[in-house]
């Protein structure tokens, strides 16, 4: 079963988490990746990634406000500025996530030209 996937590739993601954001995603992460969980394992782990991101993600925000970037710190006289996520910002939205990194990463291995 794909949560219980989820669950047992990615133990460092709260259970409780999973199960409170899995459903949103469980019938609509093929918006973001056309293929079927359990067809072959390359889409497999590329599904599990993604869910993961949208899982995190999706946790990390507060009444649909995302948690920006730290781009900057300080700690005489507390100073924090923060990275803003561009409106058409392509694939910054899954660089956000460790998941989401991976995610991109093994989707990118499908793209480019293939010399017969």
């Amino acid at each position: 079963m794909l949560v219980d996937d989820l669950i047992a590739k990615f133990p460092d993601i709260d259970q409780t988490i999973i199960y409170k954001y899995f459903p949103m995603y469980e019938n609509t992460y093929s918006c973001y990746y056309n293929a079927n969980y359990g067809s072959n394992k390359c889409d497999d782990e590329v599904i599990l990634h993604l869910l993961a991101h949208l899982i995190v993600t999706a946790n990390n925000t507060k009444g649909g406000i995302p948690v920006y970037q730290v781009a900057s710190e300080s700690v005489g006289n507390v100073s924090v500025s923060y990275v803003p996520t561009p409106l058409n910002s392509g694939d910054s939205f899954f660089q956000s996530t460790i998941y989401g990194q991976t995610f991109l990463m093994l989707i990118k291995k499908n793209q480019g030209c293939y010399f017969v």
